[in-house]
Parts: structure tokens; C-alpha cells; sequence
């Protein structure tokens, strides 16, 4: 079937550039419209209101209880598609609910952290997490703990030296993933992290 040649990487990155696509066309009308969509790549974390942290929560709080509520059958289709059709999955339907979660995810974060930080927070962390956990739900904790980390380093970093938070964050998320790699690499890695 037409599902099966396109593979779920690509996938994710239709379902990015949809929401990059939206992020853009939220503001393009706008009176600022030209400062906001460079503002949509930047981001500008120190500026945030609290109605738009109230936005962000709410949209964090879905993604997370749905996820949480979700995560065995996600997780079956994700890691034995075939396995999950044999038990009756309508895995098309529960992709839908990924990629929809994901969208969500990323038209809330880049309308006020920027196209930088979200991108960096979808990839960079996780990469740590594969690497240095053994299980998928480990990998999801110390993703969580690398992203949280980079962003304490790099927003104090941004303010003692008066630079720009979302470079800064994502230096220190890609330089906690780098040291991750090289603790696996030393010790015994697991299978999931590439060599």
C-alpha cells in the first residue's frame, strides 16, 4: 500500500514542515508581519507572557496526558507496525494521533520559542536519551533531564553574558548529548545508540 513506500521519517518532517507552514501563515497578516516571522525562527524565550505560557502549559499538559494515556499502544505501533495490524490496530488511525500530537506540539513552541529550539528539543535530547538508556521509556526520562538541563545551562549562561537564550540552549543541549554519546561509547552502549 501507498503507507508503507513513505518512511516515518519523512513523515515527520511533513508533519514539521506543515506546522512550520502554519507557525508562518498565523502571522502573516499581522502588522509586524515580517519582525514576527523572524521571531518565529529566533524565538524569543525572555519575552514570553504569561497568557502565552498559559497556552503552552494547556497545549503541554494535552500532549502529555494523551501520550500517557496512550504510550503502550503508541509504542506497539511504533516499534511492530506488523505485530500491532495482527491484533487489530488501525495503525493509520493511532499515527494520525501521533503525528497530530506532534503538529500540535510544534505550531504551540515555535510561535514563542522559535524554529531553533523546537527543532533542537525534538532531536538533539533524544539522541542522548537512545544513548545512554536501555529502554524507550528510560530514553524518554533522560531525554526529558538533557532537554531541562540545557535549558538551565543556557539560560543562565544567556543571562550572566547578555546573549541570545535560544543559541545558547541549544549549545548546551547539543554539547550534553555529545558527552552522553562519548559516556556510552566508553562504557557498554546499547544497541540503540549508533556507533
Amino acid at each position: 500500500s501507498g503507507s508503507n513506500i513513505v518512511p516515518s521519517d519523512a513523515t515527520v518532517g511533513l508533519a514539521f514542515s506543515a506546522a512550520w507552514a502554519l507557525g508562518i501563515l498565523f502571522v502573516a497578516n499581522s502588522g509586524q508581519g515580517i519582525a514576527e516571522v523572524r521571531n518565529l525562527v529566533q524565538g524569543d524565550l525572555l519575552l514570553v507572557c504569561t497568557c502565552h505560557l498559559v497556552i503552552i502549559g494547556l497545549v503541554a499538559f494535552c500532549v502529555w496526558a494523551t501520550t500517557l494515556l496512550t504510550w503502550k499502544d503508541q509504542k506497539l505501533i511504533a516499534f511492530d507496525k506488523d505485530m500491532a495490524q495482527a491484533l487489530g490496530y488501525d495503525t493509520n488511525k493511532w499515527e494520525l494521533v501521533f503525528y497530530g500530537l506532534l503538529g500540535l506540539s510544534i505550531v504551540a513552541g515555535i510561535r514563542f520559542a522559535g524554529l531553533l529550539l523546537i527543532f533542537t528539543y525534538l532531536v538533539v535530547p533524544p539522541i542522548a536519551g537512545l544513548c545512554l538508556a536501555k529502554s524507550i521509556e528510560k530514553a524518554a526520562i533522560v531525554s526529558v533531564a538533557c532537554s531541562l538541563l540545557g535549558t538551565l545551562l543556557g539560560l543562565t549562561t544567556s543571562f550572566h553574558y547578555d546573549l541570545p537564550a535560544t543559541p545558547m540552549i541549544t549549545i548546551f543541549c547539543v554539547a550534553i548529548t555529545i558527552f552522553a554519546a562519548l559516556i556510552a561509547r566508553r562504557g557498554q552502549p546499547p544497541e540503540n545508540c549508533s556507533q
